[in-house]
């Protein structure tokens, strides 16, 4: 996330309101981010959990219709993910 990001949530979902059909996704995670987290985050029920709360409470908030989870190469030792 970079700052003032939250600031362009509520401008780009308000995207629909000028064409109902549009469906607008946050889209989180990808080759920067690695599979450490990802790994890490899946690996205990109460992350897994916490993270799920958190996502659903970010798309009501925002207004999303859902979420692009972009969890490049998961098992790949050499960017920090393990299975």
């Amino acid at each position: 996330m970079n700052s003032g990001d939250e600031d362009y949530w509520f401008e780009f979902t308000a995207l629909k309101k000028k064409k109902g059909s549009l469906k607008t996704y946050l889209s989180i995670g990808g080759w920067d981010l690695g599979g450490e987290v990802w790994s890490n985050l899946c690996r205990f029920p109460g992350s897994r959990k916490a993270f799920i709360q958190s996502a659903v409470d970010t798309m009501e908030k925002y207004g999303f219709d859902g979420i692009d989870i972009d969890w490049e190469y998961p098992s790949a030792e050499d960017r920090g993910g393990f299975g």
